[in-house]
């Protein structure tokens, strides 16, 4: 076998992982090796990848009631104020992203944004409460400052920097109020504060707030 012939070998292997790897709907993948007497054969490669989505579960459609979300918003008011807005959650999984798909939204470098989360929510105790922040990471300036959970309704309140766009995706939850308006949920309620440091970690307070 030629040298010419095992580059094209090679290169087909590789636009049938890109290809196989990568589609919405992962399949194993058939890859052509070559062997020392210049015959070829086929090797079957299981795609790991399908079997880590079914372990996860980030089949969304059949673990969730609730649809996929990918929703970009815009708060208002001041870059240098946070403000509460309101995700309402159901008795389902969440799976929480927010992000800033530029640096550059909004105005010249303001900053970049990825935020990922799980959890369940619990309601007067008849689901389990479970949050887990996997990643807040930001660049020139901090986003989110705080996330609690309100427990007698299940909403979820993130404190998000005002005059700043946000993508929301994700599934498992709903976009319920993103006014700069304080916010009043079960009786309790949740105010605006100003941007003091921006090296202050992600704060959760208390659920339990009255």
């Amino acid at each position: 076998m030629t040298a010419l012939e095992k580059l094209i070998i090679f290169m087909n292997n590789i636009i049938k992982f890109l290809r196989d790897f990568s589609s919405t709907t992962p399949k194993d993948v058939e890859l052509t090796t070559y062997n020392d007497d210049g015959t070829t054969s086929t090797t079957l490669v299981p795609n790991v990848k399908k079997f880590q989505d079914n372990l996860i579960g980030i089949d969304y459609n059949t673990l969730s009631n609730k649809p996929l979300i990918n929703q970009k918003i815009t708060i208002g008011g001041s870059l240098d104020v946070y403000y509460p807005i309101v995700l309402g959650t159901g008795y389902t999984a969440c799976h929480l992203i927010v992000s800033r798909d530029s640096i550059h939204w909004d105005s010249n470098g303001q900053g970049r944004l990825y935020y990922e989360s799980k959890f369940f929510t619990t309601h007067w105790g008849h689901g389990a409460d479970f949050y887990i922040d996997i990643l807040n990471l930001y660049k020139e300036r901090k986003f989110i400052a705080r996330r609690c959970v309100e427990y007698k309704s299940g909403s979820v309140i993130l404190w998000l920097r005002g005059a700043s766009s946000y993508r929301f995706s994700g599934f498992g939850y709903s976009i319920s109020d993103i006014s700069i308006e304080d916010k009043e949920v079960r009786g309790s309620i949740y105010s605006s504060f100003p941007a003091i440091s921006e090296n202050e970690e992600l704060a959760t307070i208390n659920r339990y707030l009255s």
